[in-house]
C-alpha cells in the first residue's frame, strides 16, 4: 500500500514537474512576445545607458580638473562627441567622394587590366555587364531625381494654394529631401511643415497631411511601376527587392536593392539566352 501511495506520489511530483516546466515555457513566450512589441524602445534605453556608460568617466575629468558644474561637464562631453560622430562622418564622405573620383580618372586603366587579366572570349560578356551595370546605376539616379521634382512641384504647388511664404525656396529644399533615397518622401515633407508652423500655424497640419498623403500616393502606387518600366523589371519584384533588401542589409539594402536585382535579373536573362543558342 505505501510503495503505490510513494508511485502515485512519484507520478504527481513528476507531472507538478512538467507542468511547471510547461507553464514556464509557455509564460516566457509570452514574455518575449510582450517585449518585442517594445523591441525599439528597450534598444533605445539600452544605447543610451551604453553611452552614458562610456561618456561619464570622461564627464568626471571635466567636473574634477576643470572645476567646472557637473552639468556643464555633460554638456561639453556630449557636444564633443556629437562633433566626433559628425568629423567621423564627415572623413568617411570625403573618403568615398576621393575614391569615386579616381575610379572615375582611371576608369579606362581599370577596364584595361581587367581584360588583361581576363582570357578573351569572356570580354564581350565583361563589357556587357558594365553595360548594364552603368544603365541600371543612371536609370536608379534619374528615378531619385525624378522623386526630387515631383515632392518639390506637390510641394510649391500646396504651399502657393494655402498662401505659405517663401513656397519656392522650401520646395527645393524639399525636393532635394525628397530625391534621397528610401526616406526621401519621409523627410521631404518636413521644410514645408516646419515653413507652415511658422507662417500658418493654424493650417499647419493640414498642408503636412496633404503634401504627405499625395506624395505617398504617387510614390506607393505610381512608383514600382515608374521604376519597374525603367529598370525592366516586373512592378512585384520591385517590392520584393525593397522588402528583401530591407530583411537583409536594412535602409541599405533598400537603397542598393533595385539596382542590383536589375542587373542580376538582365545579366541572368542574356546569359540563359546565349546557353540556349549553344545548345541549339
Amino acid at each position: 500500500m505505501f510503495d503505490e501511495i510513494k508511485r502515485e506520489l512519484s507520478s504527481l511530483k513528476l507531472l507538478t514537474i512538467l507542468l511547471t516546466f510547461a507553464v514556464g515555457i509557455y509564460l516566457l513566450q509570452f514574455l518575449l512576445e510582450f517585449l518585442r512589441n517594445f523591441s525599439d524602445i528597450i534598444l533605445i534605453l539600452v544605447f543610451g545607458w551604453l553611452v552614458s556608460f562610456i561618456l561619464e568617466p570622461f564627464v568626471d575629468i571635466f567636473t574634477n580638473y576643470l572645476k567646472i558644474p557637473r552639468v556643464i561637464s555633460t554638456a561639453l562631453v556630449f557636444i564633443l562627441a556629437a562633433v566626433l560622430l559628425i568629423l567621423t562622418f564627415a572623413v568617411n564622405l570625403v573618403t568615398v567622394l576621393i575614391l569615386s573620383f579616381y575610379l572615375v580618372i582611371d576608369k579606362q586603366n581599370i577596364n584595361r587590366r581587367i581584360f588583361a587579366l581576363s582570357p578573351k572570349k569572356y570580354h564581350d560578356s565583361i563589357r556587357f555587364v558594365q553595360k548594364i551595370v552603368d544603365q541600371s546605376f543612371a536609370s536608379f539616379v534619374r528615378i531619385q531625381a525624378l522623386w526630387g521634382v515631383i515632392g518639390g512641384i506637390i510641394t510649391w504647388i500646396v504651399l502657393t494654394i494655402f498662401g505659405v511664404n517663401f513656397a519656392a525656396s522650401t520646395s527645393i529644399m524639399a525636393g532635394i529631401l525628397t530625391a534621397v533615397p528610401v526616406i526621401g518622401p519621409i523627410i521631404g515633407v518636413i521644410p514645408p511643415l516646419f515653413v507652415a508652423l511658422i507662417d500658418k500655424p493654424n493650417e499647419a497640419l493640414i498642408i503636412f497631411l496633404i503634401i504627405f498623403i499625395i506624395q505617398q500616393f504617387i510614390f506607393n502606387v505610381f512608383g514600382p511601376k515608374l521604376i519597374g518600366k525603367a529598370f525592366n523589371i516586373n512592378p512585384i519584384v520591385v517590392i520584393l527587392s525593397l522588402l528583401i533588401g530591407i530583411k537583409i542589409a536594412g535602409a541599405t539594402g533598400a537603397v542598393f536593392a533595385i539596382p542590383v536585382i536589375s542587373i542580376v535579373l538582365i545579366v541572368s536573362r542574356e546569359f540563359y539566352k546565349d546557353y540556349k543558342e549553344d545548345e541549339a
